[in-house]
């Protein structure tokens, strides 16, 4: 059965594309939480690529930035594709069936407004970049 359900906060703003045939599609980078390892020790967080199409991704190109939290239902998909290099390359993504908004407006109001103060105290730490080489998109979705 491959189904998933993740809590977290958007990593990255949604990059909005469209496929040859018109259908939107968002991708993002989601920040999961993960268990302490030991006692004492800092939790962690896995960077997760997520895929949502069609309506859905409208409304999250629309309404969604980076460190919005959401709960994304979906299924893991797993790709391989050869590179321009003639490298053999592979990504795991998970394909939204749903994406639950879980802050109201004003609390997302509020975080943007804090965010410039946040990054500047921080250092901006940013997530791990995500693969080296995407495939094109006529690659991703040539079949659609």
């Amino acid at each position: 059965m491959n189904v998933c359900t993740l809590v977290g906060r958007l990593a990255t703003d949604p990059d909005m594309r469209y496929t040859q045939s018109g259908t939107p599609v968002a991708r993002f980078r989601l920040a999961v939480d993960k268990p302490p390892r030991g006692e004492g020790q800092e939790r962690g967080a896995d960077f997760l690529t997520i895929v949502a199409f069609g309506r859905q991704a409208e409304i999250i190109g629309q309404f969604l930035d980076k460190g919005s939290q959401v709960a994304v239902m979906g299924h893991v998909s797993a790709r391989q594709w050869e590179a321009q290099d003639g490298q053999r390359r592979e990504s795991v993504e998970i394909i939204a069936q749903r994406v639950e908004f879980l802050e109201s407006r004003a609390d997302a109001e509020r975080r943007r407004s804090q965010a410039p103060a946040a990054a500047a105290a921080a250092g901006g730490g940013e997530p791990p970049p995500a693969d080296d080489v995407e495939p094109a998109d006529d690659d991703i979705f040539g079949d659609l």
